[in-house]
């Protein structure tokens, strides 16, 4: 085990020209021009593929020409065969031109210098927290949490409701409520198995969901929403996450326009600090503009085009940072957790820096009874337990399902044990609630995937628990030698 060089101190063990922030086709178009460019460029992926604007969200759709090479790779011919495509065209593209990529990361805290000039940030990931110095920062997440944690002044936002858009895939659509978009053939390697004399059908719907506020509680509430609001029984599947436009954006709008993305000011992506951008439509965008940029097609060739200019702005001058910080309000106790380099090797260690962190204050997102991080095969029940015994139960997920290996890992059948109990309970929801012949002589042994994560997810919600999906402990908040919460870092920010 790696252990903490100690709890003052945070690992430095990056210093890059251009650190991207999300995995978007326009966040993966931004690393490669930069890095075509000469830059030394890192991009840190929240989820654990590229592309996630099209392969997350099914939106096959160029929805614009494609005049960047990115586009043009991952559409040919304007459309985009399937996700793996999508992910496999970007993860080839970054490979090619010798991008640092890391995946299910996600910004956890800033970097200062000693005149207040933010130069770079806190990674947290599967070892822990690293600290990454940075040049320029692009955040390329779709909801700007690192420009939000940096204190970039939004547009106020006085509650209502989005409208959040998701896509299934049926084999016969007048099954599945919807708009039919189009008949898609999945080839056989990618897991469906469909018929060449049976087409599956994409379908979108779209919900209007509940959101109360611009912040990381009721943003990391949208996806569960989403999830029981969009299912359908007779789906043959769905897109693992919701799409949305963002109801504000950066204050001060430069863009109320749209000229196309060869025309866009670029300008419109500056954030409030210096060499800081946000290339998502929180930009300084008009909301009428920011559909027309969120087409992924505009969205590549406007990445494409940032990455350039940041390439002939760069300067090379001695990044000066001071500490590592995480605003917000000062917490009772101490944080736990690794502190620990990106990657490490007999070479770099000698190598290695640290720098000062403060880990005196942090975001406070909730207070609950019961906080489950991970919602797999145990951590699910677990929610679901003690949401029934009128336990206020929050479950964090990194992934965009509950269910781990049973659901996700697409381990659809039982091979040995014991089921009883709330096994047996599961298994026959699963089988009686949603009028499913597929597996009708197996009788439970085996189950249709995406009706178990539905299931979880209601009988969770019915109790009265919740789940945060894209959302991970990466420390522990300690009062002695009690545990008494979480440093939570999730797609929509961190916090406590």
């Amino acid at each position: 085990m790696i252990t903490p060089h100690n709890q003052s101190t945070i690992s430095l063990t990056s210093n890059v020209d251009l650190l991207v922030l999300g995995g978007s086709i326009g966040a993966v178009a931004c690393a490669l021009s930069a890095r075509k460019k000469g830059l030394r460029v890192l991009l840190a992926a929240p989820l654990h593929g590229l592309a996630e604007d099209v392969a997350d969200h099914w939106r096959f759709e160029a929805g614009d020409e494609c005049n960047d090479p990115l586009a043009q790779r991952v559409f040919p011919d304007g459309l985009c065969p399937t996700p793996l495509h999508a992910r496999l065209s970007c993860d080839a593209a970054l490979l090619e031109a010798g991008v640092e990529v890391l995946f299910g990361t996600l910004p956890c805290g800033l970097l200062k210098a000693g005149n207040g000039d933010i130069t770079g940030a806190i990674l947290a990931h599967r070892g822990g927290r690293s600290a990454v110095q940075a040049h320029h920062i692009v955040d390329a997440s779709m909801t700007a949490s690192f420009a939000r944690l940096c204190g970039a002044s939004f547009e106020s936002w006085k509650g209502g409701t989005i409208s959040v858009r998701s896509r299934l895939l049926a084999r016969d659509p007048k099954e599945v409520q919807g708009t039919h978009l189009r008949s898609i053939e999945i080839p056989p390697s990618y897991g469906f198995d469909s018929p060449e004399d049976n087409p599956l059908h994409l379908i979108q719907t779209s919900h209007d969901i509940k959101l109360d506020a611009w912040d990381t509680p009721a943003l990391n509430d949208i996806e569960a929403k989403r999830q029981l609001a969009s299912f359908q029984a007779a789906a043959f599947a769905s897109s693992d996450w919701g799409f949305f436009l963002p109801p504000v954006g950066l204050t001060s709008q430069r863009v109320k326009t749209w000229n196309g993305a060869g025309q866009f000011d670029l300008h419109a992506c500056a954030s409030d600090h210096k060499n800081q951008w946000v290339l998502s439509s929180c930009c300084r965008i008009s909301r009428d503009v920011s559909a027309a940029f969120t087409a992924p097609a505009a969205s590549s060739l406007i990445g494409w085009r940032l990455g350039e200019h940041i390439a002939l702005t760069c300067e090379n001058d001695v990044l000066d940072t001071a500490v590592a910080i995480l605003p917000g309000e000062k917490i009772c106790g101490t944080l736990s957790g690794m502190l620990s380099p990106l990657r490490r090797s007999t070479s770099d260690q000698d190598k290695e820096r640290h720098i000062p962190i403060d880990q005196s204050q942090a975001p406070t997102l909730e207070t609950v009874d019961v906080l489950i991080n991970g919602g797999g095969t145990g951590g699910s029940p677990a929610g679901i337990s003690a949401a029934r015994a009128k336990a206020n139960t929050l479950i964090c997920e990194r992934m965009h399902r509950l269910g781990g290996v049973g659901t996700l890992g697409r381990i659809g059948r039982y091979w040995f044990g014991n089921r009883s109990g709330f096994t047996s309970e599961l298994d026959r929801r699963v089988l009686e609630s949603y009028d499913e012949p597929r597996f009708a002589k197996q009788q439970g042994a085996w189950w249709v995937l995406e009706h178990k994560q539905d299931s979880y997810l209601r009988m969770l919600t019915e109790a009265g628990g919740r789940c945060w999906f894209g959302a991970v402990g990466t420390a522990a908040l300690m009062e002695g030698d009690a545990c008494k919460g979480a440093l939570i870092a999730s797609r929509h920010g961190p916090g406590i």
